[in-house]
């Protein structure tokens, strides 16, 4: 009887199984498929992190590569030669391009050869400054001497204009102390300063 009943049983449940069987075949062949589909998913992402870590790889490199470069460049004061190597990229490319000049000088930044430009331009105006107040001072002792030689020549003629000044002291009329000199040195004084 307990056969009978299992058997009766399983005859009616045969489809239901059978049913079952091929629900749990689908449902297993949608999670192969899901699971293929993360697979290749998860293969893109990791190819792609490694790209990722290759470039941030080659980005530290260039980093290190260029804080060398800043290490050797990054000294404050310009040496000889990187001077020269400016001096003769100021003639090649011309003063604006900072960034060829940096390039020719090769271990100063851009920022650096502005700075060091514009020192060096300042520093030859200064120098031209200086240049052309010795000229002018050059000049006005030339004028000085020639009209003190005229005034010396002409002291054997005539004296100076004298005052009183506190002290006690002789001056000439502009406040300076009159020239004190033998006649004879008044001739030397003048044929020397012509030479």
């Amino acid at each position: 009887e307990i056969a009978t009943s299992m058997a009766s049983e399983l005859g009616k449940r045969g489809p239901q199984i059978v049913d079952s069987d091929a629900a749990m075949a689908k449902q297993l062949q949608k999670l192969m498929e899901e699971n293929n589909r993360l697979k290749n998913e998860l293969s893109e992402s990791q190819e792609e992190v490694e790209k990722l870590k290759q470039k941030i790889e080659c980005g530290n490199e260039h980093k290190k590569m260029k804080s060398d470069d800043d290490s050797k460049s990054q000294s404050r004061y310009w040496t000889d030669e990187e001077h020269q190597k400016f001096l003769d990229a100021l003639q090649i490319i011309g003063p604006k391009d900072v960034k060829a000049i940096a390039a020719f000088v090769g271990s100063r930044s851009a920022t650096q050869v502005r700075t060091h430009a514009q020192k060096f331009f300042l520093k030859l105006a200064r120098m031209r400054r200086s240049a052309q107040s010795g000229s002018r001072n050059a000049t006005a002792q030339d004028n000085s001497q020639s009209s003190s030689e005229r005034s010396r020549e002409s002291a054997s003629t005539r004296p100076p204009e004298r005052h009183a000044h506190r002290g006690g002291a002789s001056r000439t009329h502009r406040g300076h102390a009159a020239p004190s000199f033998s006649p004879s040195e008044a001739g030397t004084a003048s044929s020397g300063a012509g030479g």
